[in-house]
């Protein structure tokens, strides 16, 4: 009981204290809200997506399966090989196979393009889930021919269908083809394709032809992902390859169905961790500072309290509860960051993370900022606790003046900590210029393209009502009045957009010096494409509306197509067999590299053909360059589409700038949280800095009052006080270029072709650091020259 009296008289005194003292209270608890804040905002999302384990049973048994050809990941496996795999493996309790699908469902009120996934039955069996509602696939079902059936997510439940539980065994019309309801899945269910329904797979395997899948399997219990894939290994090398097929390069590529996932983000976020827990540190050191200065200030009072009983024991535990409570006030200030700030991290996020559950404040949290606070609290006031627990009473007591002093210690300890400030804030200003350079180069990437001003609009047309060349009827109309809206300069059509999804084509070319290439990308297009994107002709022409179905086919190819099919011939009036439809095609024109499959992939060898040789179907991309800003014209855009057909789901509506600058999401992520980590550093480091030497100014005023009154000048002063602040700035920036050598080998996956060990990147950090250091140096030193030596002295 003694203890908790103790202890409560002790928060009674504290509290006063820092009632007493407002100013100084809000500065420290505003400095460690900043620190606190930072950690727990990013160990929110760190949570829901490196900590939180997946949603389903022995998640870490559900292993993610695709080929790699030539070492490059592709995501996917041939249908051949599923099979093969399916029939022979030991190593999983099963396999199964799902591919993307995009349909519109009609609900009670209205149609929608959801997107969702053609499955295997066992599909959810190796998830090890249930449905919340009905039942999944039987065997019957998922094969060709079998009964239509479908399983909705909870999500699409709620929004269809008002979460009505008499829905099961309904109709619901999927694409104008009624479907059975079957089943619904819990609300934790999610896959790696984010599917709001589930359709049978009903794989056939038909000669000649593969199909691609995702595929999942569940390890048995005590098995091992190298053992499994030792396994799909030998099965594959030992399997007929399909024609073409080089099956020696293509191997399997297993990996946790978690790391499929989150792979990509894990290094960034944990960077971003280190980096908020440098931040963290620096703000404790500024405390600590504070607290040092407090403590010197108080050391009559501390002598007093010793001399009237208060043992030295009772003293340190004293100052580490205020402390303590210090640093809890900044956590519970700093708890609000996370709120406020998660959601809008997620926004500028990768989309990995997107895909994690509910990432929000919860308990882990709560507990985590809890225990952060509770270290800090030791961790900044543990040395000056100790330290004035060792104060001299006699000494205190004796001294007539009231002027706070340090002793040599507490400005030794002083300096240490504003050189760790110093140190640390340069490795994050270090590692934020490398992010900058990084980005910069990525924004400086030449897209072959002219985004500005262009509107990507992508109709949802049912391929029941509108299948294959039927879309016209849908497509043309909306075309021709979009093309009327005022302010557009040009409309197109394409099967694909730059840095959108493509398909590829076989490339067969039999002139002789020509060289093979196994696959080029293809992109189906009408006359206006190059225009309305702004695609540079290089030679030749393009297409004209002579190039229709009747006459011989043409295509026109990209510089890459020229660098790796005819490196020493001129491609203009050559043939090549491939395109979308696998037909002998006359090169007619040469344009510009674009960047067809992302922003940082290298242009690959592409060829566009004409839209009036080729069919057209209700997946068509409409592009719309406009005069002003595109976004104005998505209402209109979305009016036109309603008085078309009200029964189709509007297009999706985005402009090509936006498009690009989602391209960059995952290093613009990275580069902005460091940046902002790094300048509230700089600043809270400079802060630290300032007090140093504003304490240093009022600590040694009676020193500088005598050597005013002895005949120094004011710039001999003004040199004593930036001397000395810039001395521990050099020994911060000496110990800082070293750590930030070491630190900038964390980098090397987050950026794109940059050195990470730019000298120049580093001396503008460093000058950088350096002139905030100066200027928070300058004012103590102003002041220090504006002191009266008649007032300094007459204070002793």
């Amino acid at each position: 009981m003694e203890l908790f009296d103790t202890l409560r008289q002790d928060l009674r005194l504290v509290v006063r204290t820092f009632i007493r003292q407002k100013a100084w209270t809000a500065v420290a608890v505003l400095t460690l809200a900043l620190g606190v804040g930072a950690n727990s905002t990013l160990f929110t999302v760190i949570n829901a997506v490196l900590l939180k384990p997946l949603p389903f049973a022995n998640p870490d048994r559900i292993v993610s399966i695709s080929e790699s050809d030539k070492g490059v990941d592709q995501l996917t496996v041939g249908s051949t090989t599923f099979a093969d795999w399916q029939r022979s493996q030991r190593s999983f309790e099963s396999l199964a196979a799902s591919s993307g699908a995009s349909t519109i469902i009609r609900g009670r009120d209205a149609a929608e393009d959801v997107s969702g996934a053609r499955v295997t039955g066992n599909y959810f069996s190796v998830f090890g889930v249930a449905p919340a509602r009905g039942r999944t696939f039987t065997a019957d079902e998922d094969r060709k021919g079998g009964p239509s059936v479908i399983v909705l997510s909870d999500q699409l439940w709620h929004s269809l269908f008002g979460a009505d539980p008499g829905v099961l065994g309904k109709t619901v019309s999927l694409d104008g083809k009624p479907s059975t309801l079957i089943g619904i899945m819990p609300a934790s269910f999610t896959n790696e394709r984010r599917a709001q329904y589930w359709i049978p797979l009903a794989i056939t395997h038909t000669p000649g032809i593969t199909f691609f899948y995702s595929v999942i399997g569940r390890l048995r219990a005590g098995g091992s992902m190298a053992v499994a894939r030792s396994e799909l290994t030998r099965i594959q090398r030992a399997a007929d390859a399909p024609a073409g097929v080089d099956q020696r390069a293509m191997t399997p590529v297993l990996m946790t169905l978690h790391e499929r996932r989150y792979g990509d983000t894990r290094t960034p976020l944990l960077v971003l961790l280190a980096a908020v827990g440098v931040l963290l540190l620096i703000a404790c050191t500024n405390v600590a500072n504070l607290l040092l200065a407090r403590s010197a200030r108080r050391q009559k009072e501390f002598a007093v309290r010793v001399a009237l009983g208060a043992g030295r024991a009772r003293l340190v535990r004293y100052l580490l509860t205020e402390s303590i409570v210090l640093s809890l006030l900044g956590g519970a200030l700093g708890f609000l960051i996370p709120v406020a700030a998660t959601g809008y991290i997620v926004r500028i996020g990768p989309k990995a993370l997107s895909l994690a559950d509910q990432i929000a404040v919860d308990w882990r949290v709560a507990a985590f900022t809890f225990a952060i606070c509770l270290a800090t609290g030791v961790l900044f006031g543990l040395v000056p606790a100790i330290n004035a627990g060792r104060a001299d009473v006699s000494i205190a007591l004796a001294s007539g003046s009231s002027r706070a002093t340090s002793s040599r210690a507490q400005r030794r300890y002083r300096d240490i900590l504003v050189i760790v400030e110093l140190a640390t804030a340069l490795v994050l200003l270090t590692g934020a210029g490398i992010l900058t350079n990084s980005f910069l180069r990525i924004l400086s990437i030449d897209s072959g393209i002219r985004p500005e001003h262009v509107l990507i609009a992508e109709p949802s047309l049912s391929r029941t009502k509108y299948p294959g060349v039927s879309a016209t009827r849908y497509l043309d109309p909306f075309i021709a009045r979009v093309r009327s809206l005022p302010g557009v300069r040009s409309v197109a059509l394409a099967d694909a957009a730059p840095l959108g999804g493509i398909r590829m084509s076989l490339v067969d070319n039999n002139a002789p010096g020509h060289v093979k290439a196994p696959s080029v990308d293809v992109v189906v297009a009408d006359t206006a494409y190059f225009s309305t994107l702004g695609i540079t002709l290089r030679s030749g022409r393009l297409f004209s509306h002579d190039d229709r179905g009747s006459s011989p086919p043409v295509g026109v190819v990209n510089e890459a197509f020229v660098r790796v099919l005819f490196p020493t011939a001129n491609p203009i009036g050559q043939e090549t067999r491939g395109g979308a439809a696998g037909k002998t095609i006359r090169i007619v024109g040469i344009v510009h590299d674009v960047l067809q499959r992302g922003i940082e992939a290298s242009a690959s060898p592409t060829i566009y053909t004409p839209l009036a040789q080729n069919e057209v179907d209700g997946s068509m991309t409409v592009l719309v360059n406009t005069a002003g800003d595109p976004n104005e014209l998505a209402a209109p855009i979305r009016q036109i589409a309603r008085d078309i057909d009200p029964a189709q789901p509007l297009p999706t509506l985005t402009t090509m700038e936006r498009a690009m600058a989602d391209a960059v999401a995952p290093r613009r992520f990275s580069f902005l949280l460091l940046g902002v980590f790094a300048s509230t550093a700089a600043l809270l480091a400079a802060i630290g800095l300032y007090g140093v030497m504003a304490y240093l100014v009022t600590e040694r005023s009676t020193e500088i009052g005598v050597r005013v009154a002895l005949g120094a000048d004011r710039a001999r002063v003004l040199g004593m006080v930036l001397g000395e602040g810039m001395r521990l700035t050099s020994v911060g920036i000496g110990i800082g270029f070293g750590a930030s050598l070491f630190a900038a080998r964390l980098l090397r996956q987050l950026v794109y072709q940059v050195s990470v060990y730019s000298p120049w990147t580093f001396s503008l950090a460093a000058s950088l650091l350096a002139a905030i250091a100066f200027v928070a140096c300058s004012v103590p030193a102003w002041r220090a020259t504006c002191v009266d030596p008649m007032v300094a002295l007459r204070g002793e």
